[in-house]
Order: structure tokens, then sequence, then C-alpha cells
């Protein structure tokens, strides 16, 4: 969103000669095709910065009905919410491990 204004170039342009060093017109240099390596950054992390808030808000939101349902029905019903949180904490991502 913001990409646009604080990108000095277009990341898909070709802007300079291939392999610039750092330099005041490309702080970062100019990879094999010659397209600003910092332009080609600050468009890349908006997609992982998005990411990580829908991850936060959606670990928030889990968290919280959780905790509403436990806290409302309290006594079994808490006890084995708690124990199912207990194990999601103590058991690593699988998927994470198969590489």
């Amino acid at each position: 969103m913001c990409a646009p204004l604080i990108s000095p170039y277009d990341p898909a342009a070709r802007v300079g000669t291939p392999f610039l060093a750092p330099s005041s017109d490309f702080l970062l240099g100019t990879n094999d095709v010659g397209q600003d390596i910092l332009s080609e950054l600050i468009y890349g992390t908006r997609i992982s910065i998005l990411i990580g808030i829908i991850a936060a808000f959606l670990s928030v939101a889990i968290g919280c009905l959780i905790g509403i349902i436990a806290g409302y029905y309290g006594g079994k019903v808490d006890a084995f919410l708690m124990r199912v949180v207990d194990l999601v904490l103590v058991i690593p991502f699988l998927p994470l491990m198969i590489y």
C-alpha cells in the first residue's frame, strides 16, 4: 500500500546495469538484470507484514474464544479446554518439521 510511495524505483523495471555496487542511487545495489534491490525488498515485505498481522489477529481471536468459553462454563469444560491448549503448546507444529 505504501510501497509505491517510499520505493525509489519500480521493482520490475530495469533501472541500472547488472550487479552495480551500493551507491547513493542504488542503496543496496542492483541484481543480475539491473533491478534495484531496495525497491524489490520494500515491495516484498508487504506480504510478509500482512501475513504476520493476520496470524496475530487470528491467534488473539482463537485465544479469546477459548478463554470466554472456559470462563463461562468453568469446571470440567474449563479443565478440558486448558488441557487441549496445553497439548497444542507442547507439541511442535509438525508440518514445519517435515523438511
